[in-house]
């Protein structure tokens, strides 16, 4: 079955290849003036813990394309995703268009996360201390949403 992006889709897709093709830009455009040693571990409380040379920068930003690539194909095959429900004909079209959505958003939100690191390590600056705990709050919160909106469908 194959379903259309809807407009709201269709705008978060393009905002997080923005982020993506900004990310790769501001490490070309900002490559002499990172650091010769960047962070590449934090702590849970953001504190640096181990450093690297500054070609690490590119880590952070081929997970983030990497994991945009895999998303953005894993969409487009909803009959391969492990479902909270049992799909039927009835809830086929409602389950789908969720997950989908869920998907899109979770790209956008993981996308934007390794800007925020990359941006962070190519300055040498420490994570805020909150940024775990909201990232694992963000990306659960759009999960559980979605496998709730995925239930009533």
């Amino acid at each position: 079955m194959k379903q259309k992006y809807t407009t709201l889709q269709i705008i978060i897709e393009a905002a997080t290849l923005m982020i993506l093709l900004s990310l790769f830009g501001y490490v070309i455009t900002n490559w002499n003036t990172i650091p010769e040693q960047i962070p590449s571990h934090f702590n849970f409380h953001g504190q640096i813990e181990n450093w690297s040379s500054k070609n690490f920068i590119f880590f952070p930003v081929l997970v983030s394309l990497f994991l945009y690539l895999l998303l953005t194909v894993v969409s487009f095959y909803p009959s391969m995703w492990n479902m909270p429900v049992k799909i039927t004909e009835e809830n086929r079209v409602g389950a789908y268009h969720y997950a989908r959505y869920m998907i899109t958003i979770l790209k956008l939100e993981l996308v934007s996360v390794f800007a925020y690191i990359t941006l962070q390590t190519s300055k040498a600056h420490v994570l805020s201390e909150y940024f775990l705990p909201l990232f694992l709050i963000v990306i659960f919160g759009t999960i559980a949403v979605h496998v709730v909106m995925i239930n009533k469908s």
